[in-house]
């Protein structure tokens, strides 16, 4: 039986080629064939990462503008799926130039009423990996999330171009030693499987993360002795425990005026490994709902005060409002001694309890009750 790989294909050679085309489309349609050729391997077994690759090089072909007055302007091939009701990559995605793509092939547009031509394609692609879409259940959840009135907002200043106090460098540290445990290395890949997306799509299987992975170096712009390097942390670091940092900026009292305090609820809104000006980073974001402080259960009590919650299963409920948001960006750099140098170069917190502490120091609360 015809995979649908090669029923796409066909559809290319027989369909789409055997009649005239632009020159510009035909080159993108040997360009997609190329690829999806190469999303079968030796073993039969889909690559997803080139089924990636080829709908990421769809959204970013460009559109020719008819302007009277003012130059010709292309838009992405992305922004013509949207309005006719296709599902597209997220924009932080959309910005990445496609790997390998020719700076000839990406001047190269097309006109507007091709989605006709590429749509198809696009969605039937789509339609392959739908439950590997990270990204849009990424969405999804953020919708669920309420949003109390905001208390308080804080941008962390940089250091030389990283946020770092005393928490984040033992998080760094501890991030840069590469684990001794093969089981380290298996957590890791089980991370990967569950929401941890690589280019807002997370593999289902071992194979398929190693794909993703193998992708995501190849499209960076590190040396290329150092992309083995980066994939190998990735394979050993690139897991869950990333987010750490906040664990410690918690521990050292940072939102509690140095009162200890720890984690009990937070919901995942997203952890994305993707690239950003040829760097891979780390976009996380999640929602905090409860808190050990001094050794008590602290929640929203939905008015943005801390109570104590005297029964911890009621800190399950969907339907408590969350403390804080955390957002962060974590940029992976190699140092002299060609070490994987995780750097936290973005972290802001949103918070919905004015009984939490903004954590700079001439507004210090004085009094912190819980």
């Amino acid at each position: 039986m015809k995979s649908k790989i090669d029923v796409l294909v066909e559809h290319i050679e027989n369909k789409l080629l055997a009649v005239k085309q632009s020159s510009a489309i035909e080159q993108h349609l040997y360009y997609i064939k190329s690829i999806l050729k190469q999303s079968k391997t030796h073993d039969d077994r889909i690559n997803i990462a080139k089924i990636h690759e080829a709908i990421h090089y769809i959204e970013t072909i460009k559109i020719e503008q008819n302007t009277t007055f003012f130059a010709p302007q292309a838009r992405a091939m992305a922004e013509l799926l949207q309005k006719h009701g296709e599902m597209i990559l997220p924009d932080r995605e959309r910005r990445v130039r496609p790997l390998s793509l020719l700076p000839k092939q990406q001047n190269e547009t097309v006109i507007a009423k091709s989605h006709t031509l590429f749509g198809p394609i696009h969605g039937t692609l789509m339609d392959m990996i739908p439950e590997r879409l990270q990204f849009a259940k990424n969405t999804e959840i953020n919708a669920k999330i309420k949003n109390p009135p905001v208390a308080w907002e804080y941008e962390y200043p940089l250091d030389e171009g990283e946020v770092m106090n005393q928490a984040i460098g033992e998080w760094q540290a501890a991030r840069m030693e590469l684990p001794e445990s093969q089981d380290e290395l298996q957590k890791d890949y089980k991370d990967f499987q569950r929401n941890i997306s690589i280019r807002g799509l997370t593999g289902k299987t071992a194979d398929e993360v190693t794909d993703l992975l193998t992708y995501l170096a190849a499209a960076a712009n590190y040396p290329e002795h150092d992309k083995a390097t980066i994939k190998y942390w990735l394979q050993e670091r690139g897991g869950q425990d990333n987010n750490r940092f906040l664990d410690l900026l918690l521990m050292s009292g940072e939102f509690t005026a140095c009162m200890e305090s720890g984690i009990l609820k937070t919901r995942g809104i997203e952890q994305n490994w993707t690239l950003e000006r040829g760097k891979i980073v780390l976009f996380y974001e999640s929602a905090v709902y409860a808190l050990m402080i001094n050794g008590s259960i602290c929640v929203n009590d939905g008015h943005g005060g801390l109570s104590k919650e005297l029964n911890p299963e009621k800190i399950k409920s969907e339907n408590n409002l969350p403390l804080m948001r955390v957002r962060a960006k974590i940029e992976l750099n190699i140092n002299s001694n060609h070490n994987v140098v995780p750097q936290i170069t973005a972290l802001s917190v949103t918070s919905f309890s004015p009984n939490l502490v903004k954590p700079e120091p001439l507004e210090q609360a004085l009094h912190f009750n819980v």
